[in-house]
């Protein structure tokens, strides 16, 4: 055996031996633990960093997220508000509408300036604010509390009930009690329709052959030897001078409604309607009640009562004459 290699026989050196290994393996494994505790603490150290950086750049994606909301909250107000919220007097406010402004690069001494400035102004804006998110709040409420008010319309009940099969009960057999109903409404509209009124006159004689034939009045009409009656006459006035429907129009809704009158006969009907007297005294009222009245100043050619004809003068209209005919004085401001 090589003597390099040959253990010591000595029980001294022995145990210096392993004293000397073990205090070189204690020297060792402390040095391991300091590396390995230098390794963690740049491995926190670099933890750190990562996490100051990455919070520094959240706070910054923050920022800009809530500058980015705040501007297309401004650009929805003005695309789709209402005209009152896209112009403010305040000249504090005007560049909250100032399109430009919103995709500018920001200047750090205005801002300052700026933020300076409306220093004292932010407790008044900050209730102005509050004030006008209460009112529109309001706003709202009231708009969805608005409802169609049903109640003052002809009402006409449909009554719904189950089967017989449906009455029993289907576990116990026995009949099921009612204990209230559901109500479902529907708006409906009733077409106008055209009928025709037949007024039977009687007619009487005497047997004697003396005293003629007695027949029953027949009931008064607007237009006298017209079949027109009054419902019709009034639907084609407030269509035409209402609704303003042209009488072609007029003449399609009845061709609609089963029959064809023609747009002469509507029109002379229309014409004939304008003469009646209570109708004109109506008219003849409130147009004389009026302090101004606005007329149309082309020059027309009219007719006199006995039919000749009458040229409006230069600086004379239409609506002149006829206020002149009802009895409206001119008289100057």
């Amino acid at each position: 055996m090589n003597e390099s290699h040959s253990f010591p026989t000595e029980l001294a050196e022995c145990h210096r031996l392993m004293a000397q290994q073990r205090a070189l393996l204690r020297a060792m494994e402390q040095q391991h633990a300091e590396q390995q505790h230098a390794e963690q603490q740049q491995r926190y150290a670099d933890l750190e960093q990562v996490f100051d950086r990455t919070s520094s750049e959240f706070e910054k994606l923050q920022v800009d997220h809530q500058g980015l909301m705040d501007e297309v909250r401004l650009l929805r107000r003005w695309l789709y508000g209402s005209r009152r919220e896209r112009h403010v007097p305040d000249n504090r406010q005007q560049h909250l509408f100032d399109m430009g402004c919103l995709f500018a690069e920001p200047d750090p001494a205005g801002e300052l300036i700026a933020a300076e400035g409306d220093a004292s102004t932010d407790a008044a804006d900050v209730a102005k604010a509050v004030a006008a998110e209460e009112k529109a709040a309001r706003r709202r409420k009231k708009r969805a509390d608005r409802k169609l008010c049903l109640d003052a319309l002809p009402q006409i009940e449909h009554h719904h009930d189950v089967s017989p099969d449906e009455k029993v009960c289907g576990v116990c057999q026995r009949e099921k009690t009612c204990i209230g109903e559901e109500l479902s409404r529907v708006l409906e509209f009733v077409p106008g329709q055209l009928e025709v009124h037949n007024h039977h006159l009687k007619k009487y004689v005497c047997t004697c052959g003396q005293c003629g034939v007695t027949t029953a009045l027949v009931p008064m009409k607007p237009i006298e030897k017209c079949i027109a009656g009054p419902g019709l006459l009034s639907s084609l006035i407030v269509s035409k001078s209402g609704d303003h429907l042209p009488t072609y129009r007029s003449e399609d809704i009845l061709v609609r409604h089963g029959l064809h009158i023609p747009r002469s006969t509507l029109s002379d009907w229309m014409h004939r309607s304008a003469l009646l007297l209570p109708f004109v005294a109506c008219i003849t009222t409130r147009v004389l009640k009026q302090q101004v009245l606005w007329t149309d100043d082309t020059p027309v050619k009219f007719f006199d009562r006995n039919g000749k004809p009458v040229q409006t003068k230069k600086g004379e209209s239409s609506g002149a004459i006829l206020l002149s005919a009802m009895g409206w004085r001119f008289r100057s401001p």
